[in-house]
């Protein structure tokens, strides 16, 4: 489904998810226009959180997330981005070959959610 149907769909707290294939090229610019990215995110009205991740294998993958309060609050920071000149000329910097598969997601209700059945090992237990 195209990402804008997603917002339009999304309603109550929502998980942008970004899966990346990352050239090995691409990588540190990549990073610091996240980063600036995320800084700007910070800003706006209902972002929560957002985190970076990379696959441990050594593939090019990448997933970043980020938290909003509501679908409505990311496609207002959405709406703000494309009109601010100086996000777009960032966004324009993208390495060649970065490509993104975004997608939302929704909180599931907490009763279609299964409780962890196993105990806790005390062995596993991290220690001060």
């Amino acid at each position: 489904m195209p990402f804008g149907d997603q917002l339009a769909k999304a309603s109550g707290p929502v998980l942008l998810v970004i899966t990346y294939i990352v050239p090995e090229h691409a990588e540190a610019a990549l990073q610091e226009l996240w980063a600036e990215d995320v800084a700007r995110m910070a800003e706006r009205s209902g972002f929560l959180s957002a985190q970076r991740y990379r696959a441990a294998t050594g593939s090019r993958l990448w997933h970043t997330t980020a938290e909003w309060e509501s679908a409505e609050d990311l496609l207002a920071a959405l709406d703000a981005a494309g009109a601010d000149a100086q996000l777009q000329a960032k966004a324009a910097q993208v390495p060649d070959g970065v490509v993104a598969y975004p997608n939302l997601f929704e909180r599931a209700p907490a009763d279609e959610v299964p409780a962890p059945q196993r105990e806790r090992n005390p062995e596993n237990a991290r220690k001060p």
